[in-house]
């Protein structure tokens, strides 16, 4: 199993800047009489790092990011723009750095009577886990590259446009549709159902998938079921499996075949109740997958072996300090990438945050991170 430390910037086209932060300046004018909410979330992360061990060459990388985003509610219609501003190359420029933003959301979401339409880019949560989720056949969470540090490690979006139609209490109908290249052709469409059942809620669905148009996956027709309950914790069981696009293959669905599932639950603890105390185990497992150690797997089949887990635990005490411990485990080949986070909630807005990651393998040490950074909120 391989983590990688780091991400490559893709460089975007500049111009989009002026459009988006037009467009922002021109929802901030709607009427009053609706919620409107703008915020703006700032994070800068000094990194220190080895990729061969303690006993390797250390690196250093300061980086940043911030997101900007517009929000709009009233009793039936919500609204938001979300920007995401990233520093990249751009070789045009000769090398010279310069901030560009990324449209992460752009979406209306409006009742009509009983019927909830949602259209622009924004993402369908389809089936259910944190970070492994084999009913998320639209986006895929079905990899290991992942931030496990993030709020949302899984926030890939698309253009899409959602049609919800209420089947009951707590139960509906959704239909979809996300655009391709341009030809009604390329378009790739579904469905699911969900059901409130006692305790359990349980979802099916299926999408005709014609193009990568977000997320991970391959062309073809994707189906799964997903169930949930919450006794006596929170747990979910997803399934899922895809055939090609024009003709049905079982050898197809075995290979595509994938299981996730997972716990989680809070717990107050202490003398007055109020350290909260969180854990959750979550495990991805493809039944066809690589049950042997690969010595020369690529980077393309990283994420191929059979099973994966994913545990986590968080702690919550009186104050302004939090812990968690986090690790993404490949029991094949036995290694491991565990990252212990501290935040400090300095003042309301501005909190303080440490995390120490460590790659290992057969009880080896691959690789060390540590980072410090600051994310401010206003």
């Amino acid at each position: 199993m391989i983590i990688k430390l780091k991400e490559v910037l893709t460089p975007r086209f500049p111009f989009r800047a002026v459009l988006m932060l037009l467009l922002i300046l021109s929802l901030s004018t709607v009427s009053a009489a609706a919620e409107n909410r703008i915020g703006i979330n700032t994070e800068i992360y000094s990194s220190f790092f080895s990729l061969n061990g303690l006993d390797g060459d250390w690196n250093y990388l300061l980086s940043g990011q911030s997101g900007l985003s517009f929000k709009n509610k009233s009793r039936d219609v919500r609204g938001e723009v979300s920007l995401e501003l990233t520093e990249a190359l751009i070789p045009s420029l000769a090398g010279e750095a310069i901030v560009l933003p990324t449209l992460k959301k752009l979406y209306i979401r409006s009742s009509f009577g009983d019927v909830q339409l949602s259209m622009g880019k924004t993402r369908a949560s389809w089936g259910a886990g944190f970070v492994f989720n084999a009913g998320d056949i639209i986006f895929g969470s079905d990899s290991i590259s992942f931030d496990a540090a993030a709020v949302d490690p899984r926030a890939e979006t698309s253009w899409l446009t959602a049609v919800e139609i209420p089947l009951g209490d707590f139960s509906f109908a959704e239909i979809i549709a996300l655009p391709g290249d341009g030809a009604l052709s390329d378009a790739s469409a579904g469905g699911r159902i969900s059901i409130e059942a006692g305790v359990f809620n349980i979802q099916a669905g299926y999408l005709y998938r014609n193009q990568l148009f977000a997320g991970l996956g391959e062309e073809g027709q994707r189906a799964f079921f997903c169930l949930e309950g919450i006794a006596p914790f929170n747990w979910h069981l997803s399934a899922s499996a895809s055939t090609f696009l024009d003709r049905w293959d079982a050898e197809k669905v075995k290979e595509s075949s994938l299981i996730s599932g997972g716990a989680f639950y809070d717990h107050l603890i202490g003398e007055y109740g109020d350290v909260n105390l969180s854990w959750r185990l979550e495990f991805l497992l493809r039944p066809l997958g690589e049950w042997a150690v690969v010595t020369d797997m690529s980077d393309a089949e990283e994420s191929e072996y059979g099973l994966y887990l994913y545990p986590a635990l968080s702690l919550t005490p009186p104050g302004r300090l939090s812990y968690s411990l986090s690790s993404i485990v490949s029991p094949v080949d036995v290694s491991a990438f565990t990252t212990l986070a501290v935040s400090w909630n300095i003042f309301e807005e501005l909190i303080l945050l440490g995390f120490t990651s460590v790659q290992t393998s057969d009880l080896q040490v691959d690789g060390v991170s540590a980072v410090i950074g600051l994310r401010y909120s206003y």
